[in-house]
């Protein structure tokens, strides 16, 4: 199959023609990526709360 044009702006629109075991793989990754995605903006908010705090709270 030939994947359309820009595909990979809206990937899970090819969810469906996955096979069981093979959406299993992809989810497991989307899954990673989420909470890689999520840590990175901890870790964002952490790092401005801090600097923050080091500005107005010496």
């Amino acid at each position: 199959m030939a994947l359309p044009r820009r595909w990979w702006g809206r990937p899970v629109e090819l969810h469906p023609l996955l096979a069981p075991d093979e959406y299993q793989s992809v989810r497991l990754w989307f899954i990673a990526g989420a909470l890689g995605f999520f840590l990175c903006l901890a870790g964002g908010v952490a790092a401005i709360s801090g600097l923050l705090m080091l500005r107005f709270y010496p």
